[in-house]
């Protein structure tokens, strides 16, 4: 595999710190956005079923906070897609680990949440790892996406079939101490499956030498949807 050039590699991270920014204030704002809808009446519910649930959802982008938070995921979307393509997931994902770096302070800030000496060592930490990668030797990914398809669909199966499994179980705890963990893990399933898809998508684009075309942008609500689905259960 051949080494990716330096300049490749400072606009891969750039690109990626350009996505955790749009992602984790997303968060945010979706986070607020869901806390002005509980006041509003507007609360996930999944004993209320799937049509309900998708009802609810689309009321929330009345919530103007929450809109906010899931623009700015579509927006981050892109540069999370083209980073991957530069410099590939093993250096996009670490990176945006540094999301903390701008997580922290939006929450501070716009939800009035306390941080402690704890939270502070752990944003020190994880600014170092950006100029570690840097200096890392970078190579590209050369992946067999025939030979993936079998394991993909087994691991999709596996994780819709958990993620399912998680909300029934959230469903049936309702009111309870452990409903807030079912639902968290459900979200954080969907969540990390549209990551799944995008970065999917980016590889088949490289290797198949089609680069992006006109047509990628009605490939990409996969990704979207499960992104915005489950960052409104992970929060």
């Amino acid at each position: 595999m051949s080494e990716v050039d330096l300049v490749t590699v400072i606009i891969g991270i750039s690109l990626a710190l350009i996505t955790t920014l749009c992602f984790n204030l997303g968060i945010v704002y979706q986070k607020k956005g869901l806390k002005e809808a509980k006041v509003k009446g507007i609360e996930i519910k999944t004993e209320g079923g799937f049509i309900n649930l998708i009802k609810t959802f689309l009321k929330l982008f009345k919530v103007k906070s929450w809109l906010i938070g899931a623009i700015l995921g579509v927006v981050g979307w892109f540069p999370y897609i083209i980073s991957i393509g530069l410099v590939g997931v093993l250096v996009t994902e670490p990176v945006m680990a540094t999301g903390f770096i701008f997580f922290v302070p939006a929450a501070m800030k716009i939800l009035k949440e306390r941080v402690g000496i704890i939270e502070y060592i752990a944003i020190g930490m994880l600014t170092i790892s950006p100029i570690l990668i840097g200096f890392a030797g970078i190579s590209n990914v050369d992946l067999d996406l025939y030979g993936f398809v079998p394991s993909f669909i087994v691991f999709l199966a596996v994780s819709l079939s958990l993620c399912f499994i998680s909300l029934t179980l959230a469903k049936k705890k309702r009111g309870k101490s452990t409903e807030g963990l079912f639902i968290m893990f459900g979200g954080a399933i969907l969540f990390a499956l549209g990551g799944s898809a995008t970065n999917i998508l980016a590889q088949a684009l490289i290797q198949t030498g089609e680069g992006f075309q006109w047509y990628t942008l009605f490939e990409l609500p996969f990704g979207i949807f499960w992104f915005i689905l489950g960052g409104t259960y992970a929060h």
